[in-house]
Order: C-alpha cells, then sequence, then structure tokens
C-alpha cells in the first residue's frame, strides 16, 4: 500500500510539473517562434518593398553616369564578391 501511494504522489508530482513548468515553457518557445517569424515576415517586405522603390533611382543613376562607366574597369575581386552574393541572394530568395 505504500509503495502505491509513493508511485500515485511520484506521478501527481511529475504531472504537475508538467502543468506548471514544461507546458509554459512549450508556449513561450512558440510564441517567440511565432512572433520572430512574423517580425522576419515584416522586414523582408519591406526590405523589398525598398529595393522597388529605389530601382527608379538606380536606373537614373546609371543614365546619368554612362558616359563616365565606358572608362571604367572593375577590379576581379569585386566581380567575384558580387558573384558570389548574387548567388546567396538567389539561394535564400
Amino acid at each position: 500500500m505504500l509503495i502505491k501511494l509513493a508511485r500515485t504522489l511520484i506521478h501527481w508530482c511529475g504531472h504537475i510539473l508538467n502543468i506548471l513548468i514544461v507546458m509554459p515553457a512549450k508556449g513561450v518557445y512558440k510564441l517567440v517562434r511565432v512572433l520572430l517569424g512574423f517580425l522576419l515576415a515584416i522586414l523582408l517586405f519591406l526590405g523589398k518593398l525598398v529595393l522597388q522603390c529605389l530601382v527608379p533611382f538606380g536606373k537614373l543613376f546609371r543614365w546619368m553616369f554612362r558616359p563616365l562607366l565606358k572608362y571604367w574597369v572593375t577590379p576581379r575581386f569585386l566581380i567575384r564578391a558580387g558573384a558570389s552574393i548574387a548567388a546567396i541572394w538567389r539561394r535564400l530568395f
């Protein structure tokens, strides 16, 4: 009878620990994960929006500096860096 009582008490203590500690921790973890995902989605949206707004200015500057660019020689390390950044960007988006 004492063994059965000890087992019951251990079971109830485990159940109470699960309810009071484990379940709230899981809930907080899920809440933080959802909020961070939502924040990341908003930041990505705003970043793409800003980039879309800057495209016309980029075209304007390209048109303005086109006569000077025919004399420009791009260093090879910049070309390689740009290619690797573009590859990473394509993989992410």
